[in-house]
C-alpha cells in the first residue's frame, strides 16, 4: 500500500524555538522514525511538506540585509531543498539498507490572475508584537494579518494550483 505522510512547516519547529538546522533536524528524525516503521511493514511511503515558517525566516534574512537577492518562488524551492535533504536523510539513517529516500523539488502552475493575489492569506515567518509588525510592514511592503493565538505574521498570497 502507498502510505502518504503530510508534515505541516510548523512540525519541524517547537513553538518558540529558533529555526536552526539543529531544531530541525531534531523534529525531523521523530517523523522519520515513523516513516520508516511504514516502510519495515512493507508499504511505500511519499512524504509531502509545508514550508511557510522556514521561507518566513529566509525572506527575513533578506530583510535583515537590507536587499532582496531571491523571490517567494526561489525561497519556496531553496526551502524544499534543504528540507528534503534533511528528511530523505533522516529516513535514510533510520531505514540503513531497506531502502533509499530521494528528495524531489516540485514547481507549482496557478492563474496569474488568481484572486489570492490580491488577498494574501497564508502565513509565513515568526509571530510579531502588532507594534513590530506594523513596522515591517511599512519597511518592506508586507501584509502583516493577525495569526489568532501566536501574534501578527506576514501573509502572502496562495493561489490555486492548476498543476505540479
Amino acid at each position: 500500500m502507498l502510505v502518504v505522510v503530510a508534515l505541516g512547516g510548523n512540525a519541524f519547529l517547537r513553538r518558540g524555538a529558533e529555526p536552526t538546522q539543529e531544531e530541525h533536524l531534531l523534529n525531523i528524525k521523530i517523523a522519520a522514525r515513523v516513516v520508516a516503521e511504514i516502510v519495515r511493514e512493507g508499504h511505500k511511503a511519499v512524504v509531502t511538506h509545508g514550508n511557510g515558517p522556514q521561507v518566513g525566516a529566509l525572506d527575513e534574512l533578506q530583510a535583515a540585509a537590507g536587499r532582496r537577492y531571491l523571490k517567494l518562488d526561489a525561497l519556496g524551492a531553496a526551502t524544499q531543498g534543504f528540507l528534503g535533504y534533511f528528511i530523505a536523510q533522516s529516513i535514510d539513517e533510520e531505514l540503513g539498507t531497506l531502502g533509499a529516500a530521494v528528495a524531489v523539488v516540485t514547481r507549482t502552475l496557478v492563474r496569474g490572475d488568481d484572486p489570492a493575489f490580491s488577498n494574501p492569506t497564508k502565513f509565513v515567518g515568526v509571530a510579531y508584537p502588532e507594534v513590530v509588525a506594523k513596522r515591517l510592514a511599512e519597511e518592506n511592503g508586507w501584509v502583516m494579518k493577525l495569526d489568532k493565538g501566536r501574534g501578527w505574521r506576514r501573509a502572502v498570497p496562495s493561489p490555486e494550483p492548476l498543476d505540479i
